[in-house]
Protein backbone atom coordinates (compact mmCIF):
# COMPACT_ATOMS: atom_id res chain seq x y z
CA UNK A 1 0.00 0.00 0.00
CA UNK A 2 2.51 2.39 0.80
CA UNK A 3 4.59 1.70 -2.16
CA UNK A 4 1.73 2.66 -4.36
CA UNK A 5 1.69 5.66 -2.45
CA UNK A 6 4.97 6.78 -2.72
CA UNK A 7 4.83 5.68 -6.41
CA UNK A 8 2.10 8.42 -7.13
CA UNK A 9 3.46 11.11 -4.93
CA UNK A 10 6.51 10.40 -7.29
CA UNK A 11 4.62 11.20 -10.42
CA UNK A 12 2.99 14.06 -9.30
CA UNK A 13 6.26 15.67 -8.26
CA UNK A 14 7.99 14.32 -11.70
CA UNK A 15 5.45 16.50 -13.90
CA UNK A 16 5.42 19.04 -11.66
CA UNK A 17 9.42 19.02 -12.31
CA UNK A 18 8.55 18.98 -15.69
CA UNK A 19 6.03 21.42 -15.90
CA UNK A 20 7.86 24.14 -13.84
CA UNK A 21 11.17 23.13 -16.09
CA UNK A 22 8.60 24.06 -19.51
CA UNK A 23 8.05 27.64 -17.84
CA UNK A 24 11.66 28.56 -17.22
CA UNK A 25 12.06 27.59 -21.40
CA UNK A 26 8.22 29.59 -22.51
CA UNK A 27 7.88 32.77 -23.85
CA UNK A 28 5.95 35.38 -21.95
CA UNK A 29 3.54 36.96 -24.06
CA UNK A 30 0.83 34.14 -24.77
CA UNK A 31 -2.08 33.41 -22.66
CA UNK A 32 -3.80 31.01 -25.47
CA UNK A 33 -2.75 27.54 -26.74
CA UNK A 34 -1.86 24.26 -24.74
CA UNK A 35 -1.85 24.05 -21.07
CA UNK A 36 -1.69 21.55 -18.07
CA UNK A 37 -2.23 21.93 -14.57
CA UNK A 38 -2.12 19.48 -11.34
CA UNK A 39 -3.14 19.51 -7.75
CA UNK A 40 -5.58 17.65 -5.78
CA UNK A 41 -8.91 17.66 -5.09
CA UNK A 42 -11.01 17.00 -2.01
CA UNK A 43 -13.62 14.53 -3.07
CA UNK A 44 -16.76 13.78 -1.69
CA UNK A 45 -18.76 9.98 -2.46
CA UNK A 46 -22.75 9.95 -1.79
CA UNK A 47 -25.19 7.37 -1.80
CA UNK A 48 -28.63 6.87 0.28
CA UNK A 49 -26.99 4.25 2.36
CA UNK A 50 -23.61 6.50 3.43
CA UNK A 51 -20.83 8.66 2.04
CA UNK A 52 -16.99 9.43 2.27
CA UNK A 53 -14.39 11.78 1.04
CA UNK A 54 -10.89 11.29 -0.90
CA UNK A 55 -8.32 12.85 -1.67
CA UNK A 56 -7.42 12.38 -5.90
CA UNK A 57 -4.27 13.65 -7.59
CA UNK A 58 -5.73 15.53 -10.56
CA UNK A 59 -4.10 16.18 -13.87
CA UNK A 60 -5.47 18.64 -16.53
CA UNK A 61 -4.46 18.90 -20.15
CA UNK A 62 -6.16 21.19 -22.60
CA UNK A 63 -6.27 23.74 -25.58
CA UNK A 64 -7.82 26.84 -26.31
CA UNK A 65 -10.21 26.85 -29.63
CA UNK A 66 -10.50 30.81 -28.86
CA UNK A 67 -9.96 33.72 -26.18
CA UNK A 68 -12.86 32.71 -24.31
CA UNK A 69 -13.25 28.91 -24.84
CA UNK A 70 -10.81 25.82 -24.06
CA UNK A 71 -11.23 21.93 -24.38
CA UNK A 72 -9.50 19.84 -21.40
CA UNK A 73 -8.98 16.33 -20.23
CA UNK A 74 -9.03 15.79 -16.86
CA UNK A 75 -7.55 12.44 -15.17
CA UNK A 76 -7.30 11.36 -11.41
CA UNK A 77 -6.46 9.42 -8.79
CA UNK A 78 -6.63 8.66 -5.01
CA UNK A 79 -3.22 9.16 -3.44
CA UNK A 80 -4.01 6.94 -0.31
CA UNK A 81 -7.27 5.33 0.58
CA UNK A 82 -10.28 6.82 3.08
CA UNK A 83 -10.54 4.45 6.02
CA UNK A 84 -13.76 4.69 8.27
CA UNK A 85 -15.93 2.41 10.25
CA UNK A 86 -19.38 1.59 9.30
CA UNK A 87 -21.31 -0.13 12.49
CA UNK A 88 -18.11 -2.02 13.35
CA UNK A 89 -16.47 -2.84 10.51
CA UNK A 90 -13.58 -0.86 9.28
CA UNK A 91 -13.85 0.10 5.29
CA UNK A 92 -11.16 1.34 3.05
CA UNK A 93 -12.49 3.55 0.02
CA UNK A 94 -11.30 4.97 -2.92
CA UNK A 95 -11.34 6.92 -6.10
CA UNK A 96 -9.33 4.31 -8.32
CA UNK A 97 -9.98 6.59 -11.76
CA UNK A 98 -11.50 9.53 -13.35
CA UNK A 99 -11.54 10.58 -16.66
CA UNK A 100 -13.26 13.62 -18.00
CA UNK A 101 -13.51 15.21 -21.64
CA UNK A 102 -14.93 19.05 -21.43
CA UNK A 103 -15.11 22.38 -22.57
CA UNK A 104 -14.32 25.12 -20.67
CA UNK A 105 -15.99 28.81 -20.87
CA UNK A 106 -13.56 31.86 -19.39
CA UNK A 107 -15.18 34.93 -18.94
CA UNK A 108 -12.78 37.55 -18.87
CA UNK A 109 -9.81 35.55 -19.80
CA UNK A 110 -7.43 38.49 -20.45
CA UNK A 111 -7.80 39.78 -16.86
CA UNK A 112 -5.71 39.10 -13.07
CA UNK A 113 -8.75 37.06 -12.49
CA UNK A 114 -11.02 35.24 -13.94
CA UNK A 115 -14.09 32.89 -13.96
CA UNK A 116 -14.73 29.97 -15.90
CA UNK A 117 -17.97 27.20 -16.35
CA UNK A 118 -16.92 23.68 -17.67
CA UNK A 119 -19.63 21.15 -19.45
CA UNK A 120 -18.01 17.97 -20.50
CA UNK A 121 -18.99 14.04 -20.00
CA UNK A 122 -16.56 11.16 -18.32
CA UNK A 123 -16.03 8.23 -16.17
CA UNK A 124 -14.89 6.95 -12.84
CA UNK A 125 -14.18 3.67 -11.07
CA UNK A 126 -14.52 3.84 -7.33
CA UNK A 127 -13.37 0.48 -4.77
CA UNK A 128 -14.26 -0.33 -1.12
CA UNK A 129 -13.06 -3.12 0.72
CA UNK A 130 -13.28 -4.77 4.06
CA UNK A 131 -12.51 -7.63 5.57
CA UNK A 132 -15.75 -9.91 4.66
CA UNK A 133 -14.40 -8.84 0.64
CA UNK A 134 -14.08 -6.16 -1.25
CA UNK A 135 -16.70 -4.09 -4.47
CA UNK A 136 -16.64 -1.26 -6.74
CA UNK A 137 -18.21 0.30 -9.31
CA UNK A 138 -18.01 2.53 -12.49
CA UNK A 139 -20.48 5.01 -14.09
CA UNK A 140 -20.76 8.05 -16.57
CA UNK A 141 -22.13 10.64 -16.77
CA UNK A 142 -22.35 14.39 -17.37
CA UNK A 143 -20.25 16.50 -15.71
CA UNK A 144 -20.28 20.24 -15.16
CA UNK A 145 -18.75 22.54 -12.51
CA UNK A 146 -17.88 26.40 -12.18
CA UNK A 147 -14.37 27.91 -11.37
CA UNK A 148 -11.80 30.93 -10.49
CA UNK A 149 -8.40 31.18 -12.02
CA UNK A 150 -5.60 34.01 -10.87
CA UNK A 151 -2.43 34.23 -12.63
CA UNK A 152 0.59 33.97 -11.22
CA UNK A 153 2.84 35.74 -13.83
CA UNK A 154 2.49 35.30 -17.49
CA UNK A 155 2.34 31.61 -18.62
CA UNK A 156 1.59 30.38 -14.44
CA UNK A 157 -1.74 30.33 -12.37
CA UNK A 158 -3.71 29.20 -9.67
CA UNK A 159 -6.93 27.17 -10.99
CA UNK A 160 -10.11 26.48 -8.03
CA UNK A 161 -13.03 24.59 -9.43
CA UNK A 162 -16.07 22.96 -8.08
CA UNK A 163 -17.13 20.48 -10.29
CA UNK A 164 -20.01 17.69 -9.92
CA UNK A 165 -18.45 14.40 -12.10
CA UNK A 166 -21.79 11.71 -11.04
CA UNK A 167 -25.11 12.28 -10.42
CA UNK A 168 -27.17 9.22 -10.95
CA UNK A 169 -30.13 7.92 -9.16
CA UNK A 170 -29.43 9.68 -5.53
CA UNK A 171 -25.74 8.81 -5.97
CA UNK A 172 -23.20 11.64 -6.31
CA UNK A 173 -19.45 11.81 -6.71
CA UNK A 174 -18.48 15.94 -6.69
CA UNK A 175 -15.00 17.53 -6.35
CA UNK A 176 -13.54 20.89 -5.37
CA UNK A 177 -9.92 20.79 -7.19
CA UNK A 178 -6.84 23.11 -6.31
CA UNK A 179 -4.40 23.13 -9.15
CA UNK A 180 -1.51 24.80 -10.68
CA UNK A 181 -1.16 25.35 -13.98
CA UNK A 182 0.93 26.30 -16.84
CA UNK A 183 0.88 27.64 -20.70
CA UNK A 184 2.73 26.35 -23.13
Amino acid sequence: MKVKIVNRVSLAVLLSTACLASVASADESDKSGFYFESGLMYSKYEEPAGWFTNVPLVIRIGTSFSENLSVEGTFGTSIADTDFYAGSTLVSARVNSLYSLGMKYELSPKEETTVFGKLGVGSGTLSASTSYGSAWSSGTDIQYGVGIRTNSGAKNYWSLDYTSYYNKSSVTLTGLSLTYGTRF
